[in-house]
C-alpha cells in the first residue's frame, strides 16, 4: 500500500476514534498496532520501503498519530477540558461540534504538512 494512504487512513481512524473515547486511550490502543504496521512497511524487500524510510519511518507515523489523537474535539467526551466546558452549560454540544470539526480538519492538514516538511518524500 502507499505510504501516504496508510498515514492518512491511520490518522483518520485515530481522529474519529479519539472523538468518542479519550485521546490517551486512543493513542494507547493504536500506537502499538501502528508500530507493527510501520515496521512491516520498513521491510527491505517491500517496494515502498524507500519512501517510508524517507518520510521518517516508524517515528514519523507515531508522531502523526499523536497529533491526530490530540486534535479530536468534537464532543464533550473527547477531552477533559471539553467535558468541563460542557458541564458549565454555557457551551452546547452542537457549538462544540462545529468548532471541533474545523479544528480537526485544520489540525489534520497542518499535521500532515508538518510531517512532510520535516521528512520530505524522496
Amino acid at each position: 500500500m502507499s505510504v501516504v494512504l496508510v498515514l492518512v487512513v491511520a490518522g483518520l481512524v485515530c481522529y474519529l476514534l479519539s472523538n468518542f473515547i479519550s485521546n490517551s486511550a486512543t493513542a494507547a490502543l493504536l500506537i502499538p498496532i501502528l508500530i507493527v504496521v510501520a515496521e512491516g512497511m520498513a521491510d527491505p524487500a517491500a517496494a515502498n520501503n524507500a519512501s517510508f524510510v524517507a518520510l521518517g519511518g516508524t517515528q514519523a507515523m507515531i508522531c502523526f498519530i499523536a497529533v491526530c489523537a490530540s486534535i479530536a474535539m468534537l464532543f464533550p467526551i473527547s477531552t477533559p477540558p471539553n467535558a468541563i466546558a460542557s458541564a458549565t452549560g454555557m457551551v452546547e454540544t452542537k457549538d462544540m461540534t462545529k468548532v471541533g470539526l474545523i479544528i480537526g480538519v485544520v489540525g489534520f492538514v497542518l499535521g500532515y504538512f508538518w510531517l512532510t516538511t520535516l521528512f520530505p518524500f524522496k
